[in-house]
């Protein structure tokens, strides 16, 4: 993992987080894109990827609720 090469890459953080979320992992997805912002708050991709992550979660709840 390029976090571990690179903690305080913000781009690490989100490509990680970007796999996660591919993988069905949407909390450990959110955790990364939390810490690109955390690092670095005006990365868009990061805040893209985790409104969109959240999005998809929502979706998740609602229809597990029908």
């Amino acid at each position: 993992m390029a976090t571990k090469l690179d903690p305080l890459n913000p781009g690490a953080w989100n490509n990680e987080g970007v796999v996660l979320r591919e993988q069905g992992k949407y909390q450990e997805a959110l955790e990364c894109f939390d810490k690109a912002l955390l690092l670095d708050p005006n990365n868009q991709a990061a805040q893209t990827n985790r409104n969109n992550t959240l999005q998809d979660t929502n979706r998740i709840v609602q229809l597990g609720t029908r």
